[in-house]
Order: C-alpha cells, then sequence, then structure tokens
C-alpha cells in the first residue's frame, strides 16, 4: 500500500486528471482505506469546483495545452517518465546489471583521462647539483657507464648526464649532450668519452663536436696526445691510436702538451701526435671537415626538457679579462746575441682571498710561433705577502728571441678575483 505521504502529493493531479492510470488506481485503492486521505481528496476537489466557479467569467473557451507543449519540447512527456518509473520498479536490479556491463570500460576511460591530465600538469624534473646536463638526441646503439651504476645501461633521450659517466656510441650510433655551462656536445658513430664534469671531456676514441659556452672557466678536452683548452668556441677533436686532429671552424683554442701549445683559430687544424713535438697548424675547410656533426640535430622537445629542468643553471658571461704583454728584447748590441733568462710577473698586493690562477702563453712576437706556456696557481696571489712570481724559462734561455708576446690569462677554477697592477719583465743578459 502506497504511504500517505506519497498520495498527498499527488492528489492535486489526480483531480486534473494528470495521473497515468496506474497511479489513479493506486491513489483510489488508498483512499478507499485510509479515511484522512479521502477527506483531503474531498477538499481538493470542493476547492477545485470553488476556483472553477469563482473565475467562469474570465475563462477561456480554448485549451492552451497544445501550444504550450508546442513551445517546451524539452519536457518529456508525463506518460514516458511514468513508463520509465514502471520498469525501474518492475526490473530493480537492470540498472545494475547495465552499470556491471559497462563498468570496466567506464573506469578504463576514467583512468586514461586522469593518466592523461596527470601527464599534462605533472612538473617537468628539476636537475640535482649532481645532474651537469641531458641527453638532447639519440641514434642507434648507444651505452653508458656512470659511477653509481652497477654496469653498462643503455641510453635515452632527455636522460640526465651525471659527473664521472663513460658514454659510447657503436657503429650507426650518434649522440647529442647540452650542458649546463651553454655546451652542446654531439658524438660521431663509434667514439667513446668520459664526462669529467660540465667543463672537462675526456676523449678515447672517434670523433667528437663541441659548441662550447662562454662562461668564466676555461672548457678543457682531454686527449692521449695533449689537452684541447678553450673559452667558447665552435670546433671538433677526434682520436684515433696516438693521434689526435683537432679543426676549429669558429673562435680560438689552444692544444697544449707540458709547456708546450701550439694556438689554433678559424679555419685552422693542427694534428697531434703522442711523443712528437707539436707541429704547426694548418688551413683547411672546417665546415667540410666537421661536416658529419651537421645530421646530429637535438630533439626540440628533449632541448625544451633541458633549459626547464636547468632554468637556474644555464648562465653564460664574458671570461675575465686577459692581459697582454710585449717584451722587446732588443738592445744596441746585435740582437741575436741576446736572450731570455727566465720571466718576472709581479703585481699590486693583494687582500684576502677567492683570486684566480693565471695561464701565461709566450710566444715569439714576429713568427708567432708558441715558445712555451706556464701555469701561476691562485695560491700565489691569494698570499699576501708574494708580490711577484719568477716563471722558470724552459731549456734555460729563449735563443734568437728579439720580441716575446705574453699572454696571462685568468682561470677561475679556484678563484674569481681578478689581480690588478700586473706587469711582466724579462730579466735578460748579453752572451
Amino acid at each position: 500500500m502506497a504511504s500517505c505521504a506519497r498520495i498527498d502529493g499527488a492528489l492535486q493531479a489526480f483531480v486534473d486528471g494528470e495521473l497515468s492510470d496506474a497511479e489513479r488506481l493506486i491513489l483510489e485503492d488508498h483512499v478507499v482505506e485510509c479515511s484522512q486521505c479521502a477527506g483531503k481528496l474531498h477538499d481538493h476537489r470542493r476547492l477545485s469546483a470553488t476556483l472553477f466557479e469563482a473565475f467562469s467569467d474570465a475563462r477561456l473557451d480554448r485549451s492552451l495545452r497544445s501550444s504550450v507543449l508546442e513551445n517546451l519540447p524539452e519536457i518529456e512527456p508525463l506518460h514516458t517518465v511514468m513508463v520509465g518509473i514502471n520498469e525501474r520498479v518492475k526490473n530493480p536490479f537492470r540498472s545494475f546489471r547495465l552499470f556491471a556491463q559497462y563498468a570496466p570500460a567506464l573506469v578504463l576511460a576514467l583512468v586514461g583521462f586522469l593518466a592523461f591530465n596527470i601527464y599534462q600538469t605533472w612538473p617537468e624534473p628539476v636537475a640535482q647539483t649532481a645532474n651537469l646536463g641531458a641527453v638532447t638526441f639519440r641514434q642507434g646503439d648507444v651505452s653508458t657507464i656512470s659511477p653509481d651504476a652497477a654496469g653498462v645501461e643503455s641510453v635515452g633521450l632527455k636522460d640526465f648526464v651525471n659527473r664521472g659517466t663513460q658514454y659510447t656510441t657503436e657503429a650507426g650510433g650518434a649522440l647529442a649532450l647540452s650542458l649546463s655551462g651553454g655546451t652542446v656536445l654531439k658524438a660521431d658513430e663509434n667514439t667513446q668519452f668520459l664526462v669529467m664534469d660540465d667543463r672537462s671531456i675526456k676523449v678515447d676514441r672517434g670523433r667528437v663536436w663541441f659548441d662550447v659556452g662562454k662562461t668564466g672557466r676555461h672548457f678543457i678536452v682531454s686527449t692521449i696526445a695533449g689537452d684541447v683548452r678553450v673559452m667558447g668556441t665552435i670546433f671538433g677533436v677526434e682520436v684515433s691510436g696516438n693521434d689526435t686532429l683537432v679543426t676549429v671552424l669558429e673562435g680560438t683554442v689552444h692544444v697544449e702538451r707540458g709547456d708546450r701549445v701550439a694556438v689554433l683559430r678559424d679555419g685552422f687544424q693542427l694534428r697531434a701526435r703522442l711523443g712528437v713535438a707539436l707541429g704547426v697548424p694548418v688551413k683547411v675547410d672546417a665546415a667540410a671537415a666537421l661536416a658529419w656533426a651537421d645530421a646530429i640535430a637535438p630533439d626540440m622537445d628533449a632541448v625544451a626538457f633541458f633549459d626547464r629542468a636547468f632554468e637556474a643553471r644555464v648562465t653564460t658571461g664574458e671570461v675575465l679579462a686577459e692581459v697582454i704583454f710585449r717584451l722587446d728584447l732588443r738592445s744596441t748590441e746585435t740582437a741575436s746575441e741576446w736572450s731570455a733568462a727566465n720571466l718576472v710577473v709581479s703585481w699590486n698586493p693583494t687582500h684576502g682571498t677567492g683570486y684566480c690562477g693565471y695561464h701565461v702563453y709566450v710566444t715569439d712576437y714576429e713568427s708567432q710561433k708558441s715558445v712555451f706556456k706556464h701555469y701561476i696557481d691562485s695560491g700565489f696571489f691569494n698570499d699576501s705577502s708574494q708580490i711577484q712570481y719568477e716563471i722558470p724559462v724552459p731549456d734555460g734561455i729563449i735563443e734568437g728571441a728579439e720580441v716575446l708576446h705574453v699572454r696571462l690569462v685568468p682561470d677561475t677554477a679556484n678563484g674569481e678575483l681578478e689581480v690588478t697592477g700586473l706587469e711582466v719583465r724579462a730579466i735578460t743578459y748579453a752572451q
């Protein structure tokens, strides 16, 4: 039996003839057994009759039902609603069965939607201090051995580059790295190199192309036949056996071994061999020699990933100023009788610490050939009691030089402050 509350809400609809046959029968059966609801039905009928008579003069002579319904197409006919209600009453578990049937598909769709949104909004990984860069191109078989790995691992796009990691490309393989100092590195097939830090690479074999970003630190490429030192340059290094071939496309490169140095500029190439004195740079078509690197184009999505991950650490800047001196060893005597026993570098007294060291490059001014190189450690400049440093000349003397060109290049590996009042003089004597 229907409840009184349900019947009470349907009394006026019954009087107005708006109930379905089923609902009308339920209501009529109820009021037969319930005197309270029967009294309420009587009151509804009497009120409807009173209103009908009271507004008889204003009553329309036609029905508005059809015109109203025509302009309310979104209102579903009452009998359709009631059919749905009756169907649910007769089959109370049908909805559950339909849900159970389509639930797996709905769950998969929901999971996919959530996964997509998480992927779109998930923050990019931020490079940690130990990370030096990211892999921005990978082709073919490329493997890596890192200090914290158990063995050889495959290299993936967007992998972070860590200090002390060795990379190897096999036949048909290629690799590109973006480093936090603003440097881009491209390795050809059959190449092996070690990332010592973001400004130091050791090439064991193969060929590597570099576009070095400018910072306050030198970029050093170590090979079996010598070291390549640059500040901001585009160049290539190829190592085969005991030979190292250095090609400069743009900028200036120093190829150093011990106290000897060769200077390469745009469009020059030098072949260095272990156990053989450094040769003379030769003019070449550098663009053609390094054309192999053009095919290695970093993935733009990976580059964007690198930029976001290293946003706070990718900084570039001008290097500290070089100090250049021209020492004239000539006198009224025959120039060939003059030599240099040593060079003396002096500076203003320093206060505190944080001063940089200096690379010293000595060349013959006339021939532009390197004579020797030297390094003055930052400790001498951080010692406030020191105001000069004597550079021992290899082999004791420099024979036949009339004019020396001396370059002092700051090295910020252990300090970033420049020394003021730098001077260079030669201690000379007549033979």
